[in-house]
């Protein structure tokens, strides 16, 4: 009987998901990039925010066809009806024939023993412990009871003893240590306000987990409250090896594996717990992992059966599963948001740089009595209408706003019109723009003639160029292809959305389409942003930013009317 040839055409695809980050390969490249996407921890509407984050890695890793998907897990719902609603809502939305969803410390252990009997111990932002003796088929699991009360010698513990301890120093309830230096440092605040920071930061359980590292470096420099730390938290590690050998003996034949940053070679607290280990246990091997739990999950993915592994798969789910899916009421929703919460956290870090840069520029040239222009075709009009005439924001922006190239007239008519060369004149004889003005340029593909053409005579006349667009569309190999260049290869600045490819991204369970556009969304929040830098910078500068009131506020017309009078021949949509 021959294989199904769409079978032959599908990947295995490997996820390792944990609270700091959720990270995805696809097997059988041993070259394919991981695709990394913010991690999820326990909490409120933990099935939805795993699957949208999923989701998102596997839309960044361009939507490949998926034969099975074995994710291993640290945070995973509680009820098992829950657990096998993700593993459906996964299959339906990435269409894989098989999902399985298991601990992150199972497929840990596939990648450190393939199935034979070892002890492997995982120390990320938690802590997981799994042992097997292969010659009774008997496995003990340890720690990994979560952050609130256990996996205790992981980094979110370290990180959090690390700051517990450098804010006694900071109130003389504790010994003096450089561990609140470090702190300060890496949250950017002072000791008075060092709490408050920590317990207001956007992903309060990663920023405590790295600061880990601070620990591990402080410990390393000689800082004893920092050592005394490490050898705290390698003692609790060394004690989950001890508790798998009480109950296995015979688990430890093949020697313990260590697995995770924190236990890299040189780490502080590699060295720790081997020492221990060694003088507890002196037969016993040792050694630090190579492989990573996302390997372990990828060669799940391509076994022919998960073997002795098979107690350990919390879900399943396949075409079957999605042929009787009962879609929960706003999941759709949830979802959606969900991802484009997570996109626009990626956008803050990611593109802090580049606003701050651009802000600077801009502001530089609006001292000299420079205009902002913008410019957006199709939905991208919205954009550049966004921070035209609003409240909060500054008076001198000009959109240029072609009938021909917005929606009003006639949608499908602006697509193709976007496309044609040679409008640059056109557009540039309606909405004349002198040298040293500035132009922001919104497009998510970036391969439309029309705004790159612009872009391109923009620069090529001393004004500076500011693009919107989405880099992971321009630079797929799903893009339509195009014949002037991407926008971000001609511009000054990039300022990315961070969207998938085609820009909707939410998978709706009984239909091949995706929903849930993000790049109005991102790029309104991520332009708001630069011109909100722009004021701060202007203000900085002891120059007044010009800024419109909201004209439903007392004096807001006044305030407004002083500003379109200024600005009325200027700015020619006022």
């Amino acid at each position: 009987m021959s294989e199904d040839p769409a079978a032959l055409s599908r990947v295995g695809v490997g996820i390792d998901g944990g609270q700091s980050q959720i990270r995805l390969r696809i097997t059988g490249e041993q070259s394919a990039p991981v695709i990394d996407v913010a991690g999820v921890s326990h909490g409120v509407d933990l099935e939805h925010r795993l699957k949208a984050s999923i989701m998102l890695a596997w839309e960044l890793a361009e939507r490949p066809a998926v034969q099975r998907l074995v994710a291993g897990l640290t945070a995973l719902p509680a009820e098992p009806a829950r657990i096998t609603a993700l593993a459906d809502g996964l299959s339906v939305g990435t269409g894989a024939a098989e999902v399985w969803l298991m601990d992150d410390a199972v497929t840990a252990h596939r990648a450190a023993f393939a199935g034979t009997s070892g002890i492997v111990l995982v120390i990320g932002t938690g802590v997981g412990c799994l042992a097997l003796d292969s010659a009774t088929g008997r496995w003990h699991r340890t720690s990994g009871a979560g952050y609130l009360i256990g996996d205790e010698g992981g980094t979110l513990w370290i990180g959090r003893e690390g700051l517990a301890h450098a804010i006694k120093s900071h109130d003389s309830r504790g010994p003096a240590t450089s561990l609140l230096d470090a702190a300060l440092i890496r949250f950017d605040t002072s000791a008075d306000d060092l709490a408050v920071r920590v317990h207001n930061h956007e992903r309060p359980v990663s920023a405590v987990a790295d600061f880990a590292v601070s620990v591990f470096e402080c410990a390393t420099a000689g800082d004893a409250v920092a050592l005394s730390i490490v050898t705290a938290a390698a003692v609790e590690l060394a004690s989950c090896v001890e508790s798998c050998l009480t109950a296995l003996p015979n688990s430890g034949s093949c020697g313990v594996v260590l697995m995770g940053r924190a236990v890299a070679t040189s780490s502080p607290l590699a060295i720790a717990l081997i020492e221990i280990l060694e003088s507890t246990q002196p037969s016993l091997r040792v050694e630090v992992a190579v492989a990573t739990p996302l390997d372990g999950a990828c060669a799940l993915a391509s076994d022919p059966d998960a073997g002795v592994y098979s107690p350990f798969i919390l879900a399943t789910s396949s075409g079957q599963n999605r042929a009787i899916h009962d879609r929960q009421p706003g999941s759709a929703a949830a979802a959606y948001l969900s991802s484009t919460a997570g996109l626009l956290g990626q956008a803050v870090g990611a593109e802090f740089d580049a606003i701050t840069r651009a802000a600077s520029h801009i502001a530089d040239r609006l001292e000299r009595g420079a205009m902002i222009h913008t410019f957006g075709t199709g939905h991208s009009h919205l954009l550049a209408a966004e921070i035209f005439y609003r409240a909060g924001g500054l008076a001198r922006v000009d959109p240029i706003l072609i009938g021909e190239l917005m929606l009003h007239e006639s949608a499908s008519g602006s697509t193709s019109v976007e496309r044609r060369a040679g409008l640059v004149d056109d557009i540039i004889a309606g909405h004349p723009m002198q040298a040293g003005d500035v132009l922001i340029v919104a497009s998510n593909s970036g391969g439309n003639a029309a705004s790159v053409e612009l872009a391109q005579w923009a620069r090529a006349h001393d004004i500076l160029v500011i693009a919107l667009t989405s880099l992971r569309h321009a630079t797929s190999s799903s893009a339509r292809a195009s014949a002037v260049p991407r926008l971000h290869e001609v511009a000054d600045v990039v300022l990315d959305n961070h969207g998938v490819v085609g820009d909707a991204g939410t998978p709706i369970a009984g239909s091949d389409r995706q929903v849930g556009p993000t790049s109005t969304v991102i790029g309104s929040a991520l332009l708001q942003a630069l011109i909100a830098e722009v004021i701060a910078v202007l203000v900085d500068r002891g120059i007044d930013p010009e800024v419109f009131a909201s004209s439903n506020t007392v004096g807001g017309d006044e305030i407004n009317a002083t500003l379109i009078s200024r600005y009325q021949g200027k700015v020619r949509s006022l």
